[in-house]
């Protein structure tokens, strides 16, 4: 585990820019028994920002950890990267409008996750809207929205909607 502590070159990773984030999602250890030091442990690193001069940045560290440390073989690969999707701005002010005109605490966030709304946005005008869950949870077992907040993500969708619906009226 040190090892593992050591390759994940943290420090170097929140030098880059504070809106960079990333997390360790899966760490497998074989034999993974506890009584038993680990011949191999695999481990992923998600790693996300808009900007894909930092997605470069991040690479380079990794492709700077060493082919061994401490008698350890290490290797990495890249398993799985998307493009950087820039949504609809108008969309996005619309979305952050309508969560306004509710008094909803509101923020813009750049999202990195894998959703169907990175392909639509290719072919039609596209915004997200999030709602937070508790504890801040997501993708995960413990992940869990109270019915209060989704109730809130329906607001401002349906107020997002009306916005839309008076621009295309003001436009024809």
């Amino acid at each position: 585990m040190l090892l593992f502590a050591r390759a994940r070159h943290d420090d170097e990773f929140d030098r880059l820019d504070s809106r960079l984030v990333y997390t360790t999602g899966k760490i497998s250890a074989h034999p993974n028994i506890h009584t038993i030091i680990p011949e191999e442990v695999r481990f992923t690193l998600d790693a996300r920002h808009q900007d894909p001069t930092v997605i470069r940045q991040v690479l380079e560290i990794i492709n700077r950890i060493p082919e061994e440390v401490e008698k350890c073989q290490v290797s990495w690969k890249e398993a799985w990267s998307r493009k950087t999707v820039r949504f609809t701005p108008e969309l996005v002010d619309f979305v952050e409008k309508s969560a306004g005109d509710y008094g909803y605490t509101h923020m813009r966030m750049f999202s990195g996750p894998g959703h169907d709304a990175q392909y639509v946005v290719d072919v039609i005008p596209t915004a997200m809207i999030f709602v937070p869950s508790l504890g801040g949870h997501s993708h995960c077992e413990l992940e869990y929205t109270p019915a209060e907040n989704c109730l809130k993500g329906a607001n401002v969708l349906l107020r997002t909607l009306l916005y839309i619906d008076q621009q295309q009226d003001l436009s024809n």
